[in-house]
């Protein structure tokens, strides 16, 4: 088996439109590094009770300080604090992700878009028409389609070649801007 790699520069990404919706990468650096914080400070706590045989002078001064029991206004507050990050950063992972429409061009003043899934499979019934594709699997990202094909073929240019050309024509035909970068790999099956 072979696997050939080629790359496509075409014309400018996609354009995000105002109504699609950010990422949540820098919620999730946040969340990461606070609980690699607790997570390290815990850690370090429990090796220092393990070497001396003893808790820390500072965990036994919070565990003997009479301000910081549950009855207490401000540690309720902070318990409803933990709550609500909790339950934002469930939300983050259960909600979907960010939907990204790429405009198709039209005539007149209506305005069409398309999903990032819709041009995938457009791209895909392109390439699987094409005589020696056994299957053809395709994704796109913000400024980037990744074909894979698998084919019976030995000899795999000839293939690549068409397989670029019907991605790029079909992105030319069906997007305003069509993506920069289309990545063909094709995996020869005999």
């Amino acid at each position: 088996m072979s696997t050939e790699t080629k790359q496509y520069e075409g014309a400018a990404s996609p354009v995000r439109h105002k109504d699609s919706r950010t990422t949540r990468w820098l919620a999730v650096v946040i969340a990461a590094v606070l609980l690699a914080v607790v997570a390290a400070l815990t850690i370090i706590t429990a090796l220092d009770r393990l070497r001396n045989g003893q808790w820390s002078s500072i965990v036994t001064g919070l565990a003997a300080d009479e301000n910081l029991r549950w009855g207490n206004p401000m540690v309720l507050a902070g318990a409803a604090v933990l709550a609500a990050g909790g339950l934002l950063l469930l939300l983050s992972a259960l909600l979907p992700g960010p939907a990204v429409f790429l405009d198709v061009p039209g005539t007149g003043t209506v305005e069409a878009k398309i999903g990032r899934g819709g041009a995938s499979r457009l791209i895909e019934h392109r390439v699987d028409a094409l005589d020696g594709v056994s299957r053809v699997r395709v994704k796109m990202r913000a400024n980037k389609v990744r074909i894979q094909v698998a084919t019976p073929l030995r000899e795999t240019a000839e293939l690549r070649e068409q397989v670029l050309h019907a991605a790029a024509t079909t992105l030319r035909e069906n997007l305003s801007k069509p993506t920069s970068k289309i990545d063909v790999q094709i995996r020869s099956l005999s």
